[in-house]
C-alpha cells in the first residue's frame, strides 16, 4: 500500500510540471497523502457522520438568528416593522437551510434504494421486497454481500428495525459517502 501511495505520489507531482523535484518536497507530499487517505475502519460505533459545516456553522447560525429576531420581535416595541422584517428573513434563511439538508438526504435515499436495489438483484437474480422500508434499506447497505439477501429477508418478516439490523451485521461493509 505505501509503495502505491509512493508511486501515486510520484506521478502527481510529475504530473504537475512546475513542481520541484526534491527528496524533501517528494516526502512530504507523501506524508500529507498518506494522512489525507487513511481511513478509521468503519463500524457500529462509529458509523453515523456529522457535516462540521452545516451542523457546526450554518444550523445553529440559523437557529441563532431564528431565535435573537423573535427576541427582538417580542421585546422590541419601537421598530415593530423592522424586526419583523427581520424574523421573516431569519425564518426563510432557516428554511432554506433546512430545506437544503432534506433534500439532498431525499437524494441520498433514492440512490441507495437503487444501489440496494440493484445489490439484491445482482445477489439473487429478484429485486428488493418493495415492503421493506426506507430506513432498512439504509441499514442494510452496511451488510456484506455474504448476509445481505438473508439478513433483507429477516429485517422483512422481523420487522426489524434500522438499529436491530446494524447490530446483526457480523461483517460490515463501510459506507463513507453518505453524511
Amino acid at each position: 500500500l505505501e509503495v502505491v501511495a509512493l508511486e501515486t505520489a510520484c506521478w502527481f507531482e510529475s504530473s504537475l510540471g512546475h513542481i520541484e523535484k526534491s527528496p524533501a518536497r517528494s516526502a512530504g507530499f507523501f506524508i500529507l497523502h498518506q494522512i489525507s487517505t487513511m481511513k478509521l475502519v468503519q463500524n457500529f460505533s462509529n458509523h453515523s457522520r456529522l457535516h462540521p459545516f452545516y451542523h457546526y456553522f450554518i444550523a445553529p447560525l440559523a437557529i441563532g438568528g431564528v431565535l435573537a429576531s423573535g427576541w427582538m420581535l417580542l421585546c422590541n416595541t419601537n421598530t415593530v416593522l423592522q424586526s419583523f422584517l427581520l424574523f421573516f428573513i431569519c425564518m426563510t434563511l432557516a428554511s432554506t437551510a433546512a430545506l437544503l439538508r432534506v433534500y439532498a438526504l431525499k437524494v441520498q435515499d433514492r440512490v441507495i434504494r437503487s444501489e440496494e436495489n440493484f445489490r439484491h438483484f445482482r445477489l439473487t437474480g429478484a429485486v428488493l421486497n418493495q415492503n421493506l422500508r426506507m430506513s432498512q434499506i439504509i441499514a442494510l447497505r452496511f451488510a456484506s454481500d455474504d448476509e445481505f439477501p438473508a439478513l433483507a429477508a429477516r429485517a422483512l418478516n422481523e420487522k426489524l428495525t434500522a438499529r436491530q439490523i446494524k447490530e446483526a451485521i457480523t461483517n460490515w461493509r463501510a459506507d463513507y459517502r453518505r453524511i
